[in-house]
């Protein structure tokens, strides 16, 4: 009797403990430098994220546009291995626009990304919270990709 209590003992807290692994930041390409005029790279980044019907935030006399509430895919943060059910995917994100001569222009992406994790109990969720996670520089690559390409479709 006492092995079968143990070993009942031992299955339930072996279902209890997870492989969780936190996730972790990674080296990405944040910034780019464009050979163009600044009307072109903020006309070309404004044309991108309207075409995909993205909220916009503009600030074109600080250069900020910043689209705050986007849902990211897998794949485009890491997230290490979470401790839960994941239930939702946000991601902020502010560019910079900046001038250092008429000619050369920087563009400056920060991505901040989060996921929503909960405990559930019977499939219901019962305990909830966020836990950043880190761009893996998908996002960052493409939105380089298609300000290269607008300018260049511009010409």
């Amino acid at each position: 009797m006492r092995f079968l209590a143990v070993t009942i003992l031992g299955v339930l807290i072996a279902g209890c403990v997870t492989n969780y692994s936190p996730p972790r930041p990674l080296v990405i390409e944040k910034t780019r430098v464009f050979n163009s005029t600044h009307d072109a790279v903020w006309g070309a980044l404004v044309s991108y994220f309207a075409e995909r019907n993205f909220q916009m935030k503009l600030d074109r006399e600080n250069g900020l546009i910043e689209l705050p509430s986007l849902i990211y895919e897998p794949g485009e943060a890491s997230e290490g291995i979470p401790e839960a059910q994941l239930f939702f995917r946000s991601a902020q994100i502010n560019i910079v626009v900046a001038s250092p001569s008429s000619q050369m222009i920087t563009v400056q992406i920060n991505t901040f990304t989060k996921m929503q994790l909960c405990k559930t109990e019977f499939g219901n969720p019962t305990n909830c919270w966020w836990r950043d996670t880190y761009s893996t520089g998908i996002i960052e690559k493409e939105i380089f990709q298609k300000i290269s390409e607008k300018l260049h479709s511009s010409k």
